[in-house]
C-alpha cells in the first residue's frame, strides 16, 4: 500500500511539474521586449540603482525595494534585462499554480488539480504574469502567507511539543514571507486584515479563550518574523531619507491620491480578466457553503462569501450573461498576447520614437524635463529626467518636452496630438521652437 502511495505520489509530482512548465511557457512565450511601460520602467531603472548602475530616472521613495532588488542581479550579471526580466516575472508568477493546488488539497486531490488548471488558465494572470510588476508577485507571496498561516492555526494539538513546534513553524514561515510580500508591494499590509478575519472565522467563540492562549506564542512569533525582513529596508530608509516610513507615506499617498474607480468598471475587468471562471467559482462556491467540516472548509466558505458578497448578492445574475463573459474571456486570451507597444492607441510607439529622438538629437548631458511618461522618455533616451507638474496654459492634448542644456533652455511643443499618435511618428520637425 505504501508502495502504491509513494508510486502516485511521484506521478503527482510529476504531472503538478508539467503543469507548472506549461503555465510558465505560455506566460513567457512569445518573449515581448517591445515595450516597457512606466511602472515597468521605473523597476527597472531602480534595479540598476540597486546593481551600482547609473540610473536616469528613479522612484526610490514610493516604490519596494524587493523586485528591483532581485533585477538587480540581472544587470550585475551582464544579462539582457529586458529578456530575462520578462523569464524571471514568467517562472515566479508561474508558481501560482504550485500555491494554488497546495492551498486546495486541504480539500481533496481532485479540489487541487481543478484549482491549479483554472489558475494556470487564467487570461489576465497569463498577461500579468510577463509584467516587470508587482501586482501578480504579491498576490503570490502574500498568498503563500495566508497558506502558511492557516496551516498554523489548523494545527491540531496531540503531543503538546511536536505541535507547539509545528505551529511555531508555520506560523514563521507565514511571518517572513509576509513581511516579503510587503517589500514586494507596500499596499500587501492589507492581507493583515484578511489574516484577522481568517483567524476569527476560524476559531469558535467558545474556543477562544483557549485557543488564544495555546496560539499567544505563534502569534508573536508572526510579528517578530513579520518585521525581521523589513529591518534592513527600514534603517536604509532612515539613512537614505532621514525618516523610518518616509516610502510608505509616500506611496500610500499616492495611492490614495488616484481617482475612484466605479463599480460597473470593476465588474467588468472582473468579468474581463477571469471570464467564464467567475461562473465556475460562483457553482463552488455554492456547493461549498455547508462544507465546513474542518479549518479548511471553514477558511474556503470564509473567503467565498466575501468574493460573492463584493460581486453578487444572486447567483441567478451571473448566468444571463454567460456568452458576455466568454466572449470576453476570449478578448482577455487575446489581449495576453499583444505586444506592449500595441495597446494605448499608438501613445506606447510614439513615447519610444522621441526617447530615440532625444538620444540622437539631444546633447550628452542635457536633462530633460517633462510632464508625461517621465520613466518610459528616462529609459529609453538614456539621459537624465525630471518631472515638472505645472505648465502656464497646459491643453489635455499637449505633450511638452523641456530640454535643458548648459547654454540655454529650449522648449518643444509637440502640435497635432492625435495625428501623431495615429501615425506613431516623432520627427525633428514635428517640434515648435519657442524662445
Amino acid at each position: 500500500m505504501k508502495q502504491h502511495d509513494r508510486k502516485n505520489k511521484a506521478y503527482e509530482n510529476i504531472f503538478l511539474a508539467l503543469l507548472i512548465l506549461f503555465s510558465f511557457v505560455i506566460r513567457l512565450f512569445p518573449v515581448d521586449t517591445s515595450y516597457f511601460f512606466w511602472d515597468e520602467t521605473v523597476y527597472l531603472q531602480n534595479a540598476q540603482y540597486y546593481a551600482g548602475m547609473p540610473a536616469s530616472y528613479t522612484e526610490l521613495n514610493i516604490r519596494p525595494p524587493l523586485l528591483p532588488m532581485m533585477l538587480s542581479g540581472i544587470y550585475s550579471l551582464g544579462l539582457d534585462a529586458e529578456v530575462w526580466s520578462r523569464v524571471l516575472m514568467a517562472f515566479l508568477n508561474s508558481l501560482m499554480v504550485l500555491l494554488a493546488f497546495q492551498f486546495a488539497k486541504q480539500h481533496s486531490s481532485k479540489a487541487a488539480w481543478i484549482s491549479a488548471v483554472i489558475v494556470s488558465l487564467l487570461p489576465f494572470h497569463i498577461l500579468a504574469s510577463k509584467w516587470v510588476m508587482t501586482d501578480a508577485l504579491a498576490a503570490l507571496i502574500s498568498g503563500a502567507s495566508v497558506y502558511f498561516f492557516f496551516r498554523g492555526i489548523a494545527q491540531v494539538p496531540k503531543a503538546k511539543k511536536s505541535n507547539f513546534s509545528m505551529q511555531n513553524i508555520y506560523m514563521g514561515i507565514s511571518g517572513l514571507i509576509f513581511g516579503l510580500s510587503i517589500l514586494v508591494k507596500f499596499t500587501s499590509i492589507i492581507y493583515a486584515g484578511v489574516l484577522f478575519l481568517a483567524l476569527i472565522y476560524l476559531i469558535p467563540i467558545p474556543s477562544w479563550p483557549a485557543k488564544l492562549s495555546s496560539l499567544s506564542a505563534p502569534l508573536l512569533l508572526f510579528a517578530v518574523f513579520a518585521i525581521l525582513p523589513m529591518v534592513p529596508y527600514l534603517a536604509w530608509s532612515h539613512a537614505t531619507f532621514g525618516n523610518l516610513y518616509r516610502p510608505f507615506h509616500d506611496a500610500f499617498h499616492v495611492v490614495a491620491e488616484n481617482e475612484p474607480t466605479s463599480l460597473a468598471f470593476s465588474l467588468w475587468s472582473l468579468a474581463d480578466f477571469f471570464g467564464l471562471f467567475i461562473v465556475i467559482f460562483i457553482i463552488f462556491a455554492f456547493y461549498n457553503f455547508h462544507g465546513r467540516k474542518s479549518y479548511s472548509g471553514n477558511f474556503s466558505s470564509f473567503m467565498m462569501y466575501w468574493a460573492l458578497f463584493m460581486l453578487f448578492i444572486k447567483s441567478q445574475v451571473i448566468f444571463p450573461i454567460v456568452v458576455i463573459i466568454l466572449m470576453l474571456q476570449a478578448q482577455g486570451y487575446s489581449r495576453a498576447y499583444t505586444p506592449s507597444i500595441g495597446f494605448e492607441n499608438g501613445l506606447r510607439q510614439v513615447t519610444k520614437d522621441a526617447s530615440g529622438f532625444l538620444r540622437l538629437n539631444i546633447a550628452d548631458g542635457s536633462i530633460v524635463y517633462c510632464n508625461l511618461n517621465c520613466p518610459v522618455i528616462a529609459y529609453y533616451s538614456k539621459m537624465e529626467v525630471r518631472q515638472i507638474h505645472d505648465f502656464p496654459n497646459l491643453g489635455p492634448a499637449e505633450h511638452v518636452l523641456i530640454l535643458h542644456d548648459l547654454r540655454e533652455p529650449r522648449v518643444y511643443a509637440r502640435q497635432g496630438s492625435r495625428y501623431f499618435i495615429a501615425n506613431g511618428q516623432w520627427e525633428a520637425n514635428y517640434y515648435n521652437y519657442k524662445e
